[in-house]
């Protein structure tokens, strides 16, 4: 590995995290991802990563037609790696489905889910498996459909998995798993799930 690839590598390993925990103004970090971009080959490995962040941050700012652009471009060059990338494809379709979800395309948001968990699973990343439950566990959750909300959380929460959530999705998934039990009428497991939430809640928040 040359040192402007392991440069390339730990830039967009923190802008990643930055992207994820939404540390920075979505104009700030379109502003910095077209200069990483500019920075890389034409052939880079890289390049498929830094088109599914940009499509992030257009989704944060509502311009869901140009975040579309960027993951297609993604997932063009993520598919024409050899091998394929196919972690990232996962991320990616994960990304296309929340712009689905976002346009009320229920039927399209579940198909791209089911390519990334596939996608996932088959490079064995369990921290990618978890985040992609808990996006169909939103999407359960906004078709009013509890019980699969449950099943799908319950099934985080109890096997430690919801730890490889970034922080805010952690909450989330406690949050929305309290609320559709209370939906259930199982009120005391939701009152042990609220003290579950409470606990792990950093102090100031």
């Amino acid at each position: 590995m040359t040192a402007e690839t392991q440069d390339a590598s730990a830039a967009l390993d923190v802008m990643d995290e930055i992207v994820t925990l939404e540390r920075a103004e979505p104009d700030v970090l379109l502003s910095e991802l077209a200069t990483l971009m500019l920075g890389l080959q034409g052939d880079s490995p890289y390049r498929p990563r830094v088109h599914r962040l940009l499509g992030v941050v257009q989704m944060r700012l509502n311009r869901d037609d140009d975040a579309m652009r960027e993951l297609a471009e993604a997932k063009t060059l993520a598919e024409a790696q050899s091998p394929p990338d196919n972690l990232e494809l996962a991320r990616i379709e994960r990304e296309t489905a929340a712009i689905h979800l976002h346009r009320g395309e229920a039927e399209q948001a579940a198909e791209a889910l089911q390519t990334s968990l596939a996608l996932a699973a088959l490079e064995n990343d369990s921290s990618e498996v978890a985040r992609v439950i808990a996006a169909m566990g939103r999407m359960e959750r906004d078709a009013l459909r509890f019980d699969a909300v449950v099943k799908l959380y319950r099934g985080l929460v109890s096997k430690g998995a919801v730890s490889m959530l970034p922080p805010h999705e952690a909450q989330r998934v406690r949050g929305d798993l309290c609320e559709a039990l209370n939906r259930l009428g199982r009120h005391e497991e939701a009152l042990q799930q609220l003290a579950a939430l409470r606990e792990a809640l950093p102090d100031n928040d």
